[in-house]
């Protein structure tokens, strides 16, 4: 026997409590604490509450010594609960209580290390999710009653939560920054207790299983409407559309989860895509009912008509005029619907107007093709002489390349002739005529007037060409004033007899210059042939 144990005996202690020198005495755990409502987290449920269409599924949670039974409605198929349906054994009465509630104060214990399971699992079949809610949170810590620093703690619990949600290490964090006190108190909390002040937050009552009614919100179904004479469990509602709509799904039934098994949904029809027309393509909006296609033409080619498809109810296209927002919808659901087609034609620019001085000569009017235009005599072309057919390409309107004109020929300005104007009233062109006005002094000749030819060039003849070509006098001559007769007893000597021109007389001695009205004049006073064709005197 050895000498430790033979002193433990001889001092009067009790053999079975000696223990070995340097063993540490452990700490005497209180006994579990198990609140017992009759058998129900073991295999009989007599004291659960009447639950008509269901039964409750238990399980019984730790925290620390303490062990709390805990049970969850489990309606039968086609009926609910209003709420969570989560009871609890309090004090040998059960309770309801919030899931969100036990699920935060799970997680606080678990930052507290005082759950024996951790496994957030454990509690999926309860409705207890692995969530921390900011709000219960709170809640618990103000009814510990010893928290320090309480409106700091609020504070934190806002700006660590996201929507309302707090992540695990972050409570791990806050049990920690708050101190050691709080870690104590939360690790040594009375979790029955605790449970039982918490019954009154987000308060429930007893679960009961009520048959499930399927809603929906078919008032605003867009396009249609939903028929059904009732909405519980295996009901069946029968989906309708509008004209140019079909139901995705035109029977839907309710389920047991208290949802329609296929949503309400009136999708519009589907037109096929249209084969692109000859010469041309579609250019389309998509290919569903009321959906717009146009037609593109390729180059030198025009839509036959200005009509545009549209998608009708039945999943052909039919056509109805562009623009025309109330014609597309009368034929897009209306009763009887002809399936068309558009069509490109080639560009047709039309024969041409018959020219008055001219004449066109054409390989054909559709697009492409080409005139030659040939002017008459003493006409020219305003612009070219080939005109082509083309489309336009801001109005898509076939058109000729130009007009076709034939214009008179210009002459220009007549030429310029000494002391005679050339007075062109009508123009310079093409069959106008130019009358001539002498000088004074001056008079015309047998060429009284100048014409533009046919061949661009001023003649003296109208109709046949004889060109303008002369001299100085060509127009306009000076007048002739006639020959002055010498009088008697003198000789005249004279520089000509027309416009400009003068003669001196000679009188013999004892004889003085004077006119024939007996006038005296200076010896070298000369007589001249005036602008009026006269002479300004006449010899006496």
């Amino acid at each position: 026997m050895q000498r430790w144990y033979r002193l433990a005996l001889a001092a009067g202690r009790d053999p079975s409590a000696i223990q070995p020198p340097g063993t540490v005495q452990q700490p005497t755990l209180p006994p579990p604490v198990e609140e017992l409502c009759g058998d129900s987290c073991t295999s009989h449920h007599e004291s659960l509450p009447d639950l008509r269409h269901g039964n409750f599924s238990c399980s019984t949670i730790a925290y620390q010594n303490i062990y709390v039974c805990m049970c969850i409605a489990k309606c039968d198929d086609g009926y609910q609960t209003e709420d969570a349906g989560l009871l609890f054994c309090n004090r040998g009465r059960w309770a309801p209580i919030q899931p969100k509630v036990v699920s935060t104060l799970v997680g606080v214990g678990r930052a507290a290390d005082a759950m024996p399971n951790t496994d957030p699992r454990f509690f999926q079949h309860l409705g207890i999710s692995d969530e921390i809610y900011a709000d219960v949170a709170l809640h618990i810590l103000v009814k510990l009653d010893q928290v320090p620093n309480l409106p700091i703690v609020e504070t934190y619990l806002d700006l660590i939560s996201l929507d309302n949600i707090i992540d695990f290490d972050m409570m791990r964090q806050l049990l920690i920054w708050v101190g050691p006190t709080i870690d104590d108190i939360v690790a040594n909390l009375d979790f029955l207790e605790v449970l039982s002040r918490l019954v009154t937050f987000g308060a429930t009552r007893h679960p009961v299983c009520r048959n499930v009614v399927c809603g929906g919100d078919f008032e605003n179904l867009v396009h249609g409407r939903v028929f059904s004479s009732t909405v519980t469990y295996k009901s069946e509602a029968r989906v309708v559309c509008d004209r140019g709509y079909l139901p995705r799904h035109p029977s839907l039934t309710c389920t047991a989860s208290g949802q329609w098994d296929k949503p309400a949904l009136c999708d519009p029809v589907t037109c096929s895509i249209p084969e692109d027309p000859p010469h041309g393509s579609y250019l389309c909006q998509d290919h569903l009912f009321s959906d717009r296609c146009d037609v593109i033409c390729d180059v030198g080619y025009l839509p036959e008509t200005d009509d545009t498809l549209g998608c009708s109810w039945t999943g052909n296209w039919t056509a109805f005029r562009s623009g025309n927002t109330t014609e597309m919808e009368n034929a897009a659901t209306a009763d009887a619907v002809i399936p068309q087609t558009l069509a490109c034609v080639i560009a047709d620019c039309g024969n041409i107007t018959t020219l008055t001085h001219g004449d066109v000569t054409c390989t054909g009017t559709t697009y492409g093709e080409t005139c030659h235009l040939t002017c008459m005599d003493g006409y020219k072309r305003l612009n070219q002489d080939n005109l082509t057919c083309q489309v336009h390409h801001v109005t898509a309107q076939a058109a000729w390349s130009q007009n076709p004109e034939c214009i008179p020929v210009s002459c220009g300005v007549p030429p310029e002739f000494p002391n005679t104007v050339i007075q062109c009233a009508s123009g310079h062109t093409y069959g106008n005529t130019c009358g001539v006005t002498c000088a004074d002094g001056y008079e015309g000749t047998s060429h009284q007037t100048v014409t533009c030819h046919s061949t661009g060039t001023w003649s003296l003849q109208t109709g046949a060409f004889q060109p303008v070509v002369g001299g100085p006098d060509l127009f306009c001559q000076k007048k002739d004033c006639g020959i002055l007769s010498s009088p008697a007893n003198g000789s005249l000597t004279c520089s000509g007899t027309k416009f400009q021109d003068s003669c001196r007389l000679t009188c013999e001695p004892g004889y003085k210059v004077a006119n024939e009205s007996g006038h005296v004049f200076h010896s070298l006073h000369s007589f001249r042939c005036m602008a009026s064709g006269h002479w300004s005197d006449k010899p006496g």
